[in-house]
């Protein structure tokens, strides 16, 4: 996933340079010595290899730490996984400056984000999970539906990133105007997610989706940095909207302000109780990877 945005931000970002951080010393190195040649093709941002102290002076920090994704659709899995990880990482977040946007690429993703706002060194609004994949594997099932390109079709998918989703069904468009989707054809489309990452995984790609995910961590930092008014899905720690606080879900989040803040969409019954079960299974995970990075760390 780092190498992945790496490139992607290289190859495509008019500035902003890069530093790369890594516990894998060879692995980063030889990362450095591909990206560098990106520069005789015309790419603008500089990279360079750095430490954690490199936190203290970014605009952004992009956290995708990760151990290889086990084969299976099972992102709970990850939980034990990357506590290590985690659990070497919390502490240098306390690095991070106020006014810095941190951007989560690790999963569990909602799980995550919210450890790293509960570690109490920065704010819910500053901390922001990547959860674009989920809307936009439902936008892709709507343009099939409704035999249209992905690029016309407004659609959310709320919840936990890979788990307990929320469809928004009463809230899709197609070229700016309201669309409904009957009840009788939304299974194949909530099939579509359901489905989505063990197809995948089955055909054994050795990583997670690095393209897409890297494209969307761009567009977020873009987003942000240009203040752009069109809201995007992240997972961000809720203080009471949708009636939920305390855990991060995927939800729609205005970045055009000083201080990226929620937008809460007209629900019908069944999504915010769909949304409700959502941050139980968000709770549940944070409370697995909470024990599971005190094992690390030794406390328990």
């Amino acid at each position: 996933m780092g190498s992945a945005f790496a490139f992607h931000w290289l190859a495509s970002a008019p500035a902003g340079d890069l530093v790369l951080v890594d516990v894998d010393a060879d692995a980063v190195q030889a990362q450095l010595m591909d990206l560098q040649h990106l520069r005789g093709l015309g790419a603008r941002p500089g990279v360079r290899i750095g430490s954690t102290e490199a936190l203290a002076e970014a605009d952004v920090v992009v956290v995708a730490a990760s151990l290889s994704a086990p084969a299976g659709p099972d992102r709970a899995a990850m939980v034990t996984r990357n506590a290590g990880l985690l659990a070497g990482l919390l502490p240098n977040l306390r690095l991070v400056r106020p006014d810095a946007l941190v951007v989560v690429a690790t999963n569990p993703v909602d799980a995550i984000t919210t450890l790293v706002v509960d570690s109490g060194s920065l704010r819910a609004e500053q901390v922001l999970g990547l959860s674009l994949n989920d809307t936009l594997r439902f936008r892709a099932a709507l343009a099939q539906h409704f035999g249209v390109e992905i690029g016309r079709v407004e659609g959310w998918n709320l919840g936990q990133h890979g788990g307990a989703q929320v469809p928004v069904y009463s809230a899709v468009s197609v070229d700016g105007r309201p669309r409904s989707v009957a009840p009788a054809d939304r299974p194949p489309i909530d099939s579509y997610l359901a489905d989505w990452f063990r197809s995948y995984q089955e055909l054994r790609p050795g990583r997670s989706t690095g393209w897409a995910s890297a494209a969307g961590i761009g567009r977020m930092i873009d987003t942000w940095w240009n203040r752009r008014p069109a809201p995007l899905p992240c997972s961000r720690v809720l203080g009471g909207e949708y009636g939920l606080k305390g855990v991060a879900l995927g939800v729609p989040v205005d970045l055009s302000g000083d201080r990226p803040a929620v937008v809460e969409l007209r629900l019908t019954g069944a999504e915010e109780a769909g949304l409700l079960r959502a941050g139980e299974a968000v709770g549940r995970a944070v409370r697995a990877l909470r024990d599971a990075v005190a094992r690390e760390r030794g406390d328990a």
